[in-house]
């Protein structure tokens, strides 16, 4: 990668004197809005705000924009992330109280005002969360760690967490959040932000942590721990996650910047991962600083073709690299990641329907979509159309009738062969018509983009999304 050079520095204003690290950066109107962590002489942080024409700053506030109001976070506001999510821009940080290390959320419609929303991490012992680890059979690694907090900090602190975000857009209709219980990167997904923040959702989900591990160290130059570093950027390859990874060697630790390429629709399917660091600390304002041997990426943007990365180095002052996005994608096809992680639970969920019963027997995180349409005679599905799904219907007993757009436009009407296939494509309208009671097997690409209901005989129209279309 391209050194770009220091883009950022310390000022003698008091909330930043120490200090400016670990940027994130959004574009609006042409120029890139950022926000990053200042450090005090006293070792609290804010979040501090400056506006870059390219890579020259041309406002620079006075004051922090997030700075410590709560008890949670009277120790500092850490490691900002923000990401364009549903109209409105999200930022997480790490609120440290002095002894414990979770993500705090806040939201803004122009870049300028902020409304915290609190806490969004578990807040939960590790002592408790050890139990939950041990029946989801994480590696040992994340006992380890568990431990270690315990012995440093104390036997009630809780789960640290830090580098989190969320993906710019929902994920099979769920909010996902990348998050980093040590010594890997993980994924929760969760309707609602209001979700996150009830303590009985996490134990659930840590009950099954292990399938939600999106990164665990692999390498060599990661043999300590990996976290999440950029928001990820989504490309038609699939998402790309710029992270960091820590080495431990016998003269400390070293920071290094690492890249992965994830499954556009399973982010814990990692398509490609690369085996050497993306950069590593090289040159003096990266080896030496507040913390040495540090370069640790927050922020990515692309640009005319290139990718341009924001990191921390040194823990003292933020810089920037830029390389070709193509050539890092050529990169990271080099090394091509099979990631298999099998489950023996069957999986079935069944749904009321005013003309039935529907069976969904695939996950969410699946490929493809299997239902079991059970018809009463006499009822029929709304006449409707998917934006981006296809779908092939089998009528598996009974006698059923299907309508569907013919190349003209027009309804045909089709008595539906038993035992054999018939395919639907995305915006192809299209209904099933029990004459006796029947049961249709379907089989359609995974749940995306919005279905279109044009007739009903049960006053469901209008425009649904995947989650809504699933359970009416």
């Amino acid at each position: 990668m391209k050194n770009r050079g220091v883009i950022l520095e310390k000022t003698d204003r008091p909330f930043e004197s120490r200090a400016v690290l670990n940027p994130t950066c959004i574009m609006k109107d042409g120029k890139i809005h950022m926000f990053y962590r200042a450090v005090a002489d006293d070792m609290v942080s804010s979040v501090g705000y400056c506006i870059l024409d390219g890579e020259k700053v041309v406002y620079r506030s006075e004051r922090p924009v997030l700075f410590p109001e709560h008890d949670y976070e009277r120790g500092g506001c850490e490691d900002p992330r923000i990401v364009e999510f549903e109209g409105s821009y999200h930022m997480f940080y790490v609120a440290y109280s002095g002894k414990n290390a979770l993500i705090a959320h806040a939201v803004s419609s122009d870049l300028v005002n902020w409304e915290k929303r609190g806490i969004i991490s578990p807040q939960m012992s590790y002592d408790e969360a050890e139990d939950h680890f041990r029946s989801s059979r994480v590696r040992d690694k994340y006992l380890f760690f568990e431990s270690y907090f315990k012995d440093i900090v104390g036997k009630d602190v809780l789960i640290w967490e830090k580098d989190s975000f969320v993906f710019p857009r929902r994920i099979n209709g769920k909010i996902a959040l990348i998050h980093r219980v040590l010594p890997g990167i993980q994924v929760i997904y969760a309707d609602s932000f209001e979700q996150l923040q009830r303590v009985e959702y996490w134990r659930d989900y840590f009950r099954d942590l292990n399938r939600h591990i999106i990164l665990d160290s692999e390498f060599k130059f990661e043999n300590r721990n990996v976290g999440g570093g950029c928001p990820p950027i989504e490309l038609d390859e699939g998402w790309l996650l710029i992270y960091h990874a820590v080495e431990d060697r016998p003269q400390g630790k070293v920071y290094h910047a690492a890249a992965a390429l994830l499954d556009r629709d399973d982010p814990t399917r990692v398509l490609a991962r690369l085996p050497e660091p993306l950069f590593s600390p090289e040159v003096e304002e990266e080896r030496m600083g507040d913390v040495n041997n540090v370069v640790f990426p927050t922020a990515a943007l692309v640009r005319d073709g290139m990718l341009d990365v924001y990191y921390g180095a040194a823990d003292s002052r933020i810089m920037l690299k830029s390389m070709r996005l193509q050539d890092l994608i050529d990169a990271l096809m080099r090394y091509p990641k099979v990631q298999r992680r099998f489950t023996t639970t069957g999986f079935r969920e069944t749904i009321a329907k005013p003309w039935g019963k529907l069976t969904i027997f695939t996950p969410k995180r699946a490929v493809r979509t299997g239902r079991i349409m059970e018809i009463r005679a006499g009822h029929r599905l709304s006449l409707h159309y998917h934006e981006k799904k296809d779908e092939t219907f089998t009528l598996f007993s009974g006698k059923a009738r299907l309508y569907l757009d013919n190349d003209r436009g027009e309804l045909e009407t089709v008595d539906m062969e038993p035992m054999s296939g018939y395919q639907i494509e995305a915006r192809q309208r299209h209904r099933i018509e029990a004459v006796e009671d029947s049961v249709v097997f379907e089989v359609s690409s995974a749940d995306a983009g919005n279905t279109v209901r044009v007739e009903d005989d049960y006053g469901r129209l209008g425009v649904r999304s995947p989650d809504e279309e699933r359970s009416q």
